[in-house]
């Protein structure tokens, strides 16, 4: 499977997992920039058939877990993730296009302190030595990522306010030059309308390279009656958003509205030994 199927059927399976579960949107649900510990996050390494052994060899993770490997495409991307939900598994999964294969990996060790413990290390035992230094992530990722109205800084006192898994998969994807793809679990869109558009509490599915953020797509309700919708009859539309970096940062290029028809990919088997009812029942199942 290609990478933008691969991002297709992320795209998908949040909708499926998430904003199905939430329709109609009658109750609340958690305002932009807060978590939504009820929805289902997700965190994909790709591509390359040698990206697991580097992984490995720089202990970023500790093993591929063979009994975790899987065979996938298109739409059936649902019932891997799906299981691994129900499981309340935590971690990240890395895909490799070519042989269409799948591994879950329980942890990314991509964190700052690890990644500073080690620099200490190298300069002190290699005095002058050119060591890895930390990502400044403004260069990665517009403010827009952060709040609807792009007002909510990256960084707060030197901290950067991105979550774990992102700040993971933007450090994986410049590390080793490969696509990283995330589900994120804080709440994206406007609280109250704006030109229209108000959020529904899910997170954005966001997609990196090793120049920073290249798309999002969120979930949003139309009071304008602006375009397609991705749900007509609750009135909820799909923004995708596409990004560039020019002039040492990352700026929007483009935003359309998606439909279902816009995230169809080819449909073919996979191989994980669950029943297909039984899998598509554990992608919406949450304890």
């Amino acid at each position: 499977m290609q990478q933008d199927d691969l991002y297709k059927a992320l795209v998908n399976y949040h909708a499926n997992a998430n904003l199905q579960r939430r329709l109609p949107l009658r109750s609340m649900y958690p305002q932009e920039g807060k978590e939504n510990k009820q929805s289902v996050g997700a965190y994909i390494a790709a591509n390359g058939p040698t990206l697991g052994q580097k992984l490995m060899k720089d202990e970023i993770i500790e093993n591929l877990c063979g009994d975790r490997r899987v065979v996938i495409c298109g739409e059936d991307l649902e019932e891997v993730l799906g299981f691994h939900a129900a499981q309340e598994d935590d971690g990240g999964f890395i895909y490799d296009g070519q042989s269409q294969q799948m591994w879950h990996v329980p942890r990314f060790n991509t964190n700052k302190d690890r990644l500073k413990r080690w620099q200490h290390l190298a300069e002190f035992f290699w005095p002058g030595i050119a060591t890895r230094k930390p990502l400044d992530f403004r260069q990665f990722v517009p403010q827009e990522f952060r709040s609807y109205d792009g007002k909510s800084p990256i960084y707060v006192r030197n901290e950067c306010k991105l979550g774990t898994r992102t700040m993971s998969a933007i450090e994986l994807a410049n590390r080793y030059d490969v696509q990283t793809m995330v589900i994120r679990q804080t709440a994206y869109g406007p609280s109250e309308p704006v030109d229209g558009l108000q959020g529904v509490g899910l997170g954005q599915v966001a997609r990196f390279d090793k120049n920073g953020l290249r798309d999002t797509v969120f979930f949003a309700r139309d009071f304008d009656r602006r375009g397609p919708k991705f749900d007509d009859e609750h009135g909820i539309v799909a923004v995708h958003r596409q990004y560039e970096p020019r002039n040492g940062s990352i700026v929007r290029v483009s935003e359309r509205l998606l439909t279902p028809v816009d995230l169809q990919t080819t449909k073919q088997s996979v191989q994980y030994g669950l029943p297909p009812s039984r899998a598509g029942q554990l992608a919406v199942k949450m304890a």
